[in-house]
């Protein structure tokens, strides 16, 4: 009897067992469920903010583009403003040279010639004065 008792007993704890085990699986299944749902949130706020990375360097590699082409500009002026500026140095010279000895020619052929070379060099110190302010 007393083994009947515990085979008795053993049968009717046995569904209760599998009551909790199944409200076990059930818990399990949402906790899973719930990780699932959190994980494809993580994933879609990560692709969001990827392709927005990914916008922010796009611009950036447009901006450094875009200065680097300014500073090359920059430069190519600094370039052509030395040049002009020595160029204009060496055209005064040359028109203060020519200035000097028009005043002490006293061939008239010559000095025709000297007057027409120092209108010539007048006339391109205003064009070189002009290209430095540009």
């Amino acid at each position: 009897m007393h083994r009947f008792s515990l085979l008795l007993g053993a049968l009717l704890a046995a569904p209760a067992a599998f009551g909790q085990a199944s409200l076990t699986d059930s818990q399990t299944l949402q906790a899973l469920l719930s990780e699932v749902r959190q994980l494809r949130q993580e994933l879609q706020t990560n692709s969001a903010n990827e392709l927005r990375t990914q916008i922010l360097f796009f611009r950036l590699q447009s901006q450094q583009t875009a200065v680097a082409r300014a500073s090359q500009r920059a430069e190519d002026a600094r370039t052509k403003l030395a040049e002009t500026q020595t160029t204009r140095k060496k055209a005064e010279a040359e028109a203060k040279d020519i200035q000097d000895r028009l005043e002490h020619i006293e061939n008239m052929a010559d000095r025709k010639e000297f007057e027409g070379m120092n209108r010539y060099y007048k006339d391109r110190l205003e064009e070189l004065a002009a290209e430095e302010q540009q």
